[in-house]
């Protein structure tokens, strides 16, 4: 097989992280955040930045929580020592309930699918997990839509392991200003 001849397939492309500049930078916003927790999202290796590095960079600037898109990232800042508050932004499979309890990964109730799975992996620790609530506020990606709030809200009854303690959600319209 003969190639074409041309330029490579791809720019060599070089990202330089100052992470001293991630540490005050994170610090400025804390401050201005007051007594309000700043979390900073590091998922898909804090965007190939380097999520061990930069996760530190950030904690020691006052991030109070940091922000993970799957367990297994959340898994590999608890094994490296990390201590911050890790939400889990995305889902998981409730086969991963285990891991989230172990290594203190607060998850994302998404479903009442999951709740249950949550509940039950609460229950046979012994333990109550901190949860926050992810709302589809119209974007459909992923979240509880407002219809099944009655039946969360019975499910939550039933389920005294899980404690609920925050709410989030992905914008639907983010840069509309209506």
């Amino acid at each position: 097989m003969v190639e074409a001849p041309g330029p490579p397939p791809h720019r060599p492309t070089t990202l330089t992280v100052d992470l001293d500049a991630v540490t005050r930078n994170a610090a400025v916003l804390s401050r201005h955040a007051g007594d309000r927790p700043l979390l900073a999202v590091i998922k898909a290796n804090a965007y190939g930045a380097g999520s061990i590095p930069v996760a530190r960079a950030l904690e020691e600037g006052g991030v109070r929580w940091l922000g993970v898109a799957l367990v297994e990232e959340g898994v590999q800042l608890r094994l490296a020592g990390l201590k911050t508050p890790i939400l889990l932004l995305g889902p998981a499979d409730p086969s991963q309930c285990s891991w989230l309890l172990e290594h203190r990964i607060t998850p994302a109730v998404y479903s009442l699918r999951f709740l249950a799975a949550l509940e039950q992996a609460a229950l046979r620790t012994g333990t109550t997990v901190g949860a926050h609530l992810k709302a589809d506020s119209g974007m459909g990606r992923l979240g509880l839509r407002e219809e099944e709030i009655p039946g969360l809200l019975a499910a939550l009854a039933g389920a005294p392991h899980v404690r609920i303690s925050g709410l989030f959600s992905n914008l639907a319209s983010a840069d509309d200003p209506a």
